[in-house]
């Protein structure tokens, strides 16, 4: 589990492999927001967070062990 804290409102979370391929997406709606990683491999991801406009608030690595 990977938790997550924005100042605005989380719409949609986004998580994508070093390839580029989209392998998770939540719509939380919130401010906080917690993300399971237990179906993924080990390795490295990044992780994007949008607001209700589709707008980029956030872009950050993410390591799974």
């Amino acid at each position: 589990i990977h938790s997550i804290e924005a100042e605005e409102k989380i719409e949609t979370v986004l998580v994508y492999n070093m390839k580029g391929e989209e392998v998770i997406r939540n719509k939380p709606a919130s401010t906080s927001f917690e993300i399971s990683v237990s179906s993924l491999p080990n390795g490295q991801y990044f992780y994007e967070l949008r607001d209700q406009k589709g707008v980029l608030l956030s872009r950050r690595k993410l390591i799974v062990q």
